[in-house]
């Protein structure tokens, strides 16, 4: 295994894989299909994500952590049954089976922190199942927030849309982080919204985008040094907003409560939402390879009523890079 760049083995370095007569691994496709070790040169499809559950993005990986493997286009590689069976990179969500033990890893450092600017960038989404029964009416919004300083929003309405890969290219940067400890909160929010006009609900998207940052980067650095999950509450009750991942799960909830009078047909809702939440050491480790660190996150929307669609499917691209 060689980490891109070199140096540390961190929660969300890039990594490749080869083989004692020098192929690499393969992911064909990117994803989606079977895991080879058929090439011998490395590029794109033969680069994965490794991610340590335990460990926040950009610190070190420890000997005998569990971890997982993202493929470029954000498919997990899986052991079929849990090991004894074929290898293959075709999971949206990770689980047992998507869950490996690495050893044999050396203890090493974070890497220094250094100053500087940084673009937050929500770059694209793919649709793979709509909420409403044709097409959703997507508008999107990002925030960011560094320690207490006031939040920064920009919106954009994506279209009427229906199944297929689209560009949302929302960026907030530079944005200056000075220190190690500082405390980093970003988001993005995609809501399908059909029956309202758009100064309200941008004025709404701002409204979430900016509270929940603001509450992310409230919560308390950990003794790991990587920022806590945010707690964020309201008159229709409280919730855990992850430091990374999807949130709709967890705040479906809320989110109605916060998003009411533009959410007034029953096709309406929300499609995706994250925040990250980091810290300025854990941006150093992300971006230690020297390139931007981009992630893909899949979003299993809640139900929409009968007569509509199904379950939303979404799957939304991200990235953090350095400007100076």
């Amino acid at each position: 295994m060689q980490v891109l760049g070199g140096g540390t083995l961190l929660s969300g370095s890039k990594v490749q894989f080869r083989t004692d007569n020098s192929r690499y691994f393969c992911a064909e496709g990117g994803g989606g299909g079977q895991l080879n070790a058929t090439r011998t040169q490395p590029s794109e499809w033969e680069t994965f994500e490794i991610i340590a559950p335990d460990t926040a993005l950009g610190l070190p990986i420890s000997d005998g952590q569990n971890i997982r493997l993202q493929c470029s286009n954000g498919y997990f590689v899986c052991a079929e049954d849990g090991g004894g069976r074929e290898v293959n990179a075709t999971r949206r969500i990770a689980d047992s089976w998507e869950t490996f033990v690495i050893e044999g890893v050396q203890g090493g450092v974070a890497p220094a922190f250094q100053p500087g600017t940084f673009m937050f960038t929500f770059d694209s989404m793919i649709i793979s199942n709509t909420r409403s029964r044709h097409n959703d009416t997507d508008y999107a919004s990002l925030s960011v927030a560094v320690n207490d300083g006031p939040p920064q929003t920009v919106k954009k309405f994506i279209g009427n849309l229906n199944n297929g890969t689209y560009t949302v290219g929302l960026s907030i940067g530079p944005i200056a982080i000075a220190s190690p400890t500082d405390k980093v909160a970003f988001n993005y929010l995609v809501v399908n919204a059909g029956h309202q006009d758009n100064a309200k609900i941008d004025k709404i998207l701002t409204d979430i985008g900016q509270g929940l940052s603001q509450a992310g980067t409230r919560a308390a650095i950990s003794a790991a040094g990587a920022l806590a999950g945010a707690v964020v509450g309201s008159t229709v009750g409280s919730f855990i907003m992850p430091a990374v991942g999807t949130a709709i799960g967890v705040a479906v909830g809320w989110l109605g409560g916060q998003l009411t009078g533009i959410l007034t047909a029953d096709c309406d809702g929300t499609v995706a939402i994250e925040q990250v939440g980091v810290t300025g050491q854990q941006l150093a480790g992300m971006l230690a390879a020297g390139a931007p660190y981009a992630h893909w996150t899949y979003h299993p929307g809640s139900d929409s009523s009968t007569g509509c669609g199904s379950n939303s499917m979404y799957f939304c691209h991200w990235s953090v890079q350095r400007l100076s």
